[in-house]
């Protein structure tokens, strides 16, 4: 009896996932951003619309049909099938719960009277939610600790023509970034943690992110 390929099996153990059920739901939010205000009366980020912001952000892995133009295995070859990867049977994305609607909504996050407020509120759940998406690209073959996609998917970390954001993750990056500039003007000492915290997710983009953080802190006036 054949043994089923290792890239099979965490497929299939994804797609029966209660989380892969629930990421396949759409969104019913209406947008504009939301139907609550994202700020309280007494100055307080809205811990519901909160939860909604970061819950449209969330990332999930989508796999499609993979063209059999590119499946140059040939078949039966039971030794080069073990060593398949996932993106070896299926085209696997990494998106985020809101779809294409992620673009309207970081406009309008961006275009918010307290936009920097808000950013450095969550400065560090957004973090956790670009870890999150590299570590499905890393489920999928497509990332580790020397390349991750960011590096053809959004070339410049700072704002750039050749950042086209084809990828809706990508956005993650502008936000974290935005939100780590935000945090170093309320709160250094709060900056300067959630630096030490890139420090120790090895993924490139982290890397990145230091380095445009630090050269751009370093060369503001003190």
């Amino acid at each position: 009896m054949n043994k089923v390929p290792e890239a099979l099996r965490r497929i299939w153990e994804i797609i029966t996932s209660d989380e892969y059920a629930e990421s396949s739901r759409v969104s019913t939010l209406p947008w504009g951003i939301f139907s609550l205000p994202l700020f309280l009366p007494d100055g307080r980020l809205n811990p519901i619309a909160r939860r909604e912001l970061l819950g449209q952000l969330k990332p999930f892995i989508q796999f499609e049909s993979r063209s059999k133009l590119f499946d140059v295995i040939p078949e039966g070859d039971d030794t080069e099938s073990a060593t398949r990867g996932i993106t070896s049977y299926v085209s696997a994305q990494v998106r985020l719960r809101g779809r294409d609607h992620v673009q309207t909504l970081v406009t309008e996050v961006e275009e918010h009277p307290k936009s920097r407020e808000l950013l450095a509120d969550i400065a560090d759940d957004l973090t956790s939610l670009l870890k999150e998406a590299l570590e499905w690209f890393a489920i999928a073959g497509r990332a580790n600790e020397l390349y991750d996609p960011s590096r053809y998917d959004h070339p410049s970390i700072a704002s750039h023509p050749q950042n086209q954001h084809f990828h809706e993750w990508c956005y993650l990056i502008d936000l974290v970034r935005d939100a780590a500039d935000a945090l170093m003007q309320s709160s250094p000492s709060s900056a300067e943690a959630l630096l030490e915290r890139w420090k120790r997710i090895n993924f490139p983009v982290f890397r990145r992110l230091i380095i445009h953080a630090v050269t751009q802190w370093t060369s503001q006036p003190q």
